[in-house]
């Protein structure tokens, strides 16, 4: 398992939630920025990428394999909490169990119901690409 979370907001008023929020993998690692369920993440790639790309090459946002998670609540009529569905917007190229597993993990919907996993996803359906996969 690897991982490298740039960030994790809103920690304490989260704990024990699953997270949403966006990724690359880097060098083997998974660099992600996240929040727990229920915080309206805004969470941008482009936006993101601004603050760490000094760290890895001035290439653009796109040029690694990434993705995002998303979660939804579900709840029963009396609107209690019946579960969490979870969607892995995720590159082609790194769509495998290893790296599957690892972002489960490190978003924590290990628990949740996952409704999809593809690089379908954002404004188009070839999304997720990074510069190898376009």
């Amino acid at each position: 398992m690897v991982r490298l979370i740039i960030e994790k907001r809103h920690v304490k008023e989260g704990y024990g939630k699953p997270c949403e929020g966006i990724f690359w993998y880097i060098d083997n690692k998974i660099v992600a920025y996240m929040d727990p369920v229920g915080f309206n993440t805004d969470l941008e790639h482009v936006k993101m990428w601004k603050g760490i790309k000094h760290l890895y090459g001035d290439v653009p946002f796109d040029y690694y394999p990434r993705g995002r998670v998303m979660v939804n609540e579900v709840r029963n009529s009396d609107g209690t909490l019946k579960k969490y569905k979870a969607f892995i917007y995720i590159d082609d190229c790194i769509n495998n169990s290893e790296i599957i597993d690892d972002v489960k993990y490190h978003f924590s919907i290990n628990d949740c119901d996952i409704v999809y996993i593809g690089s379908d996803g954002g404004v188009t359906s070839n999304h997720y690409r990074c510069h190898n996969c376009k």
